[in-house]
């Protein structure tokens, strides 16, 4: 059997996501004026890996994610701003970032020339738009599946 049709992951297969999301947050936090540093990092990377598998097994929806995430961070730190407004500055910080794994790019031209690709991700929809754009990779896909667009996540097999 010859196969004509590969499904790539995105996130940490093709984008480097942690880099993505320590300069996003970074720049977030900063932005509003609070202290940045890796204890923030990891705080929030804790709180934010812990819901999005809550999301995986069907326990809470994806709104809940971006209102939370944030919430959860700013009690975890002690701090009283409006964390409303730096979940929408990450929002927007992630979704610019175009960071790619080393060897990616050369990766997704060999694998073009010989089979039609497509992009299946757990990401939010303008967030994940928005990083396909910045590292200028939608020429090579065919189609992007994202679960906020398609109404399931992964690991589910709808």
């Amino acid at each position: 059997m010859k196969y004509t049709t590969l499904l790539l992951d995105i996130d940490d297969t093709i984008l480097d996501f942690g880099s993505a999301e320590r300069k996003a947050l970074e720049i977030a936090v900063t932005a509003t004026s609070l202290p940045y540093g890796d204890e923030v990092f990891d705080a929030y990377h804790a709180i934010n890996e812990s819901l999005w598998k809550s999301y995986e097994r069907g326990e809470i929806e994806k709104n809940d994610i971006r209102v939370l995430r944030f919430a959860r961070l700013f009690e975890a730190m002690g701090w009283t701003s409006d964390s409303l407004i730096t979940g929408q500055a990450y929002i927007d910080q992630l979704s610019k970032r175009g960071e790619m794994i080393e060897g990616a790019r050369e990766f997704l031209e060999t694998v073009a020339r010989s089979f039609d690709l497509y992009a299946v991700t757990n990401g939010i929809e303008t967030v994940q738009r928005g990083r396909f754009k910045a590292a200028d990779i939608d020429k090579y896909f065919l189609d992007v599946f994202i679960s906020e667009r398609v109404g399931y996540g992964k690991p589910d097999v709808r």
